[in-house]
């Protein structure tokens, strides 16, 4: 299984790809399963757009063989959402100058 963009954790509101193949004759058919629940989605892609922490979990891809009647179930791919973090924080001068306010930044992680 391959997982774009390829990283550990990934931010909420996030999107990522998960693609999957198999050798098979005919074609194998997929399936996608969230710690090992079977999802609704099917085909070699599962696409995850705005995720969020409920999405967190063991993703794996399930090819089945409709000749044979096998399946194959693929490695695990571990995906982490981290729920957004915003900090604000206000700068002060010591001393202070006469004609300085202070000044406010706000940092999104």
């Amino acid at each position: 299984m391959k997982v774009t963009p390829l990283d550990v954790l990934y931010g909420s509101g996030s999107d990522l790809t998960l693609s999957c193949s198999a050798e098979s004759s005919p074609l194998a058919q997929f399936q996608w399963a969230l710690n090992r629940t079977l999802l609704s989605n099917i085909g070699p892609e599962l696409w995850l757009e705005n995720i969020h922490g409920n999405q967190s979990g063991s993703y794996s891809c399930w090819a089945h063989n409709t000749r044979t009647l096998r399946y194959q179930i693929s490695e695990f791919s571990d995906i982490t959402v981290l729920g957004k973090i915003n900090i604000w924080c206000y700068h002060h001068y010591f001393p202070k100058p006469s004609n300085h306010r202070g000044e406010f930044c706000n940092l999104n992680l």
